[in-house]
């Protein structure tokens, strides 16, 4: 019963090992194609671990890691992507970490458990819930901008389920001392490992899906923003087109009027069309189509609300970033601005557009006052001050998730009721 018991905790330990070599290695690199040579590296891992962990042999711990390194380095380099040279020195890191978190695990329980017989098997299982706890705060630090994860709270309420099994496991081998139940305490303690796994791997789909979400949040609000757009477009169309009607009609009377010696009649009326023309209309002729196109689109819908457009652009006509991602950022930081400024009842209603190259990056500077209080979440960023907030804010993080995209950095800064946003994106 003893033999199979430890050989029911020696696979789940060997489970627990190989979970996480795996979570490590998915840390820092990318997945190749599947290969059958990367399953059969693998496994043979998979069998080494188990027979070190069955077998316990103190004397051989140096030729057990050299061999642990070589096949973690094999399998990285059959099923992951980068330099081997930046593997080895991962991987030489990785069990430096565990090979300490060993030796303290070990020694701590034999400080507790004098005596103990099962101190080497009790020892790798903590050891290993240890590393598990390690290795997920090293993701959950490394992603953290990928898997915006859930309000640390949470996070630190979940470090209870490790720290309870290992109080559990100890309590458990500690009892088999006395009772000789170590059947009964070897499945405990592999169960106590496979919970963790599968909690921790539970925690890490939650925060995933968290950020899944707030992307679909982001997305509908880019959808909602480009209708809005659209919307607005075709209300300038259809305005457009009845003033082209109006003109026509107006152009006939001005015809026939000439044909009938009219002339000071045709010359005052010439004087009141010229006049209603609003020759500002196009605040941007930077030359770049796409800037200037975004920028007079969202004037002609800040013009309706009493809001000007302040402009400083220097820019060459073509540049190398997608249109798309362009209009993301000016998009999103107009919208804001503008909307921010609409709101503002004490200071000018003005939006100061600076837009120009510097240093082989695209710089862009949007200033607009503002009134109302702003607000943070518990990362620092900003919360959406609209009545019906939910579904909004998150255009701050697209124009992030753009920078990011382009090796840039986007900048906040507020003072004296002036909201400033400096967008930098690389453009080498």
């Amino acid at each position: 019963m003893f033999n199979l018991g430890r050989i029911i905790l020696c696979i789940t330990v060997t489970a627990g090992t190989l979970w996480i070599i795996k979570k490590f290695l998915e840390i820092f690199f990318e997945k190749k194609r599947y290969k059958m040579q990367t399953v059969l590296l693998w496994t043979v891992l998979a069998v080494f671990q188990f027979f070190t962990e069955y077998k316990m042999n103190s004397a051989l711990v140096a030729y057990i890691l050299i061999v642990n390194v070589l096949l973690i380095l094999a399998v990285s380099v059959s099923g992951y992507q980068r330099a081997g040279r930046i593997k080895m020195f991962y991987i030489l890191v990785l069990q430096v970490v565990w090979a300490i978190v060993e030796m303290i695990s070990f020694f701590l329980l034999k400080m507790t458990l004098e005596g103990y017989h099962g101190i080497y098997m009790l020892g790798s299982v903590v050891s290993k819930i240890i590393m598990i706890i390690l290795v997920e705060i090293l993701a959950q630090f490394w992603k953290r901008k990928e898997y915006a994860s859930i309000p640390t709270l949470y996070y630190l309420s979940f470090l209870f389920v490790p720290a309870g099994s290992i109080y559990v496991a100890i309590h458990e081998f500690n009892l088999a001392e006395n009772s000789g139940k170590n059947f009964a305490s070897m499945i405990t303690c592999s169960i106590l490992l496979m919970l963790n796994i599968v909690f921790l791997a539970f925690y890490t789909r939650l925060s995933e899906n968290y950020a899944l979400e707030k992307e679909k949040i982001a997305y509908a609000q880019q959808m909602d923003m480009i209708a809005g757009n659209t919307r607005q477009q075709k209300r300038i169309l259809e305005e457009f087109r009845a003033e082209k009607h109006d003109a026509i009609n107006k152009l006939i009377v001005l015809r026939d009027e000439l044909e009938h010696g009219k002339r000071e009649s045709v010359l005052e009326s010439l004087e009141k069309i010229i006049s209603h023309i609003d020759v500002s209309e196009s605040v941007s002729q930077s030359g770049n189509s796409t800037v200037d196109a975004l920028i007079n689109f969202k004037y002609a819908a800040a013009k309706e609300q009493g809001i000007g457009f302040e402009l400083k652009i220097f820019i060459p006509e073509t540049l190398p970033i997608d249109q798309c991602d362009l209009g993301v950022v000016l998009g999103n930081a107009l919208d804001n601005a503008v909307t921010a400024a609409a709101q503002c009842q004490n200071h000018e209603r003005k939006v100061r557009i600076t837009i120009g190259v510097k240093k082989g990056s695209l710089v862009i500077l949007i200033k607009n006052p503002y009134e109302q209080e702003l607000k943070r979440n518990k990362t620092g960023g900003f919360l959406s001050t609209k009545s019906d907030s939910a579904g909004h804010g998150y255009g701050v993080g697209s124009i992030q998730k753009v920078a990011e995209k382009y090796n840039g950095e986007v900048l906040i800064e507020t003072e004296d009721q002036v909201f400033s946003i400096i967008i930098i994106l690389g453009m080498e």
